[in-house]
This record gives C-alpha cells, sequence and structure tokens, in this order.
C-alpha cells in the first residue's frame, strides 16, 4: 500500500513539475516575443 501511494505522489510530482515547465515555458517565448517586437524601431 506504501509503495502504491508513493508511486502516485512520485506521478502527481512529475505531472506538476512539468505543467510548471511548460507554463515557465511559455512565458519565456510570451516576454521573448515581446522584447523583440519592443525592440524594433
Amino acid at each position: 500500500y506504501f509503495g502504491h501511494v508513493m508511486e502516485t505522489n512520485f506521478s502527481m510530482v512529475f505531472h506538476v513539475q512539468r505543467l510548471l515547465a511548460v507554463e515557465t515555458l511559455h512565458c519565456a517565448v510570451v516576454f521573448l516575443s515581446l522584447t523583440i517586437l519592443d525592440g524594433k524601431p
């Protein structure tokens, strides 16, 4: 039972980390796009 709980917990942590990574990447892309567009005359 404990092993199952740990496995589920690890799966959730991995899922959350992946979501955070995607969000961070998305924010970085938007930020870079705005910076590049803003830098053009």
